[in-house]
């Protein structure tokens, strides 16, 4: 075999070749630190107070509309002069004698149901009058709401006691029985209160 023989010379580069399909997505870098906080703006020109001097006759504001109005709230009605308000009670059969139950009630003018008053109901037994001429504890007014003023009227109780009569002494409404009488039912007791 004879010697090899000395290089050629190099040849032309060849054509490139086509672009290669892309390579899976990396992933997501750790967020950056917080820049430092920028410099204050500068101040804006002053607004218009739009409601400046504006009142609301209920004296209550509920807001602001888009225009910078207030809006007021819309006024709870005046209670009505001269409301009447009813309280009734019931008595109770202990053993063989009635009682009024006691506690409290309350009631609101019809359609005003801020305007309220409350009363102590009558306590004690029907028949009872103590030495100062009034049951245990007899009708009373405790408060109202929305009212300036109020006039009350106890009025004689409907006794269902056996030839039991009925009568009213300090506010205590007292039947002359006190004694239950199951036919008849039980006795009632009447407080009216008209309120302004």
């Amino acid at each position: 075999m004879g010697a090899t023989g000395p290089a050629g010379p190099k040849g032309e580069t060849g054509a490139t070749g086509p672009v290669g399909p892309a390579g899976p997505k990396g992933e997501t870098g750790a967020t950056g630190p917080v820049g430092p906080k920028g410099d204050t703006g500068a101040t804006g020109p002053a607004g218009t107070n739009v409601a400046a001097g504006q009142t609301c006759a209920t004296g209550a504001v509920t807001g602001f509309d888009a225009s910078g109005d207030i809006i007021c709230g819309t006024p709870e009605p005046a209670c009505p002069a001269n409301s009447t308000l009813t309280f009734k009670v019931t008595s109770n059969p202990s053993g063989t004698l009635e009682y009024w139950p006691g506690g409290e009630q309350t009631l609101s003018a019809e359609g005003h149901p801020t305007c309220t008053v409350t009363v102590q109901n009558p306590r004690g037994l029907i028949s009872d009058i103590n030495a100062t001429g009034i049951g245990d504890k007899p009708w009373a007014l405790v408060s109202k709401t929305g009212f300036t003023s109020a006039s009350i009227s106890a009025r004689i109780p409907d006794c269902k006691g056996f030839l039991s009569v009925g009568s009213v002494l300090g506010n205590y409404p007292t039947c002359s029985n006190a004694s239950t009488v199951l036919e008849s039912g039980h006795s009632t007791a009447t407080f009216v209160v008209t309120a302004s």
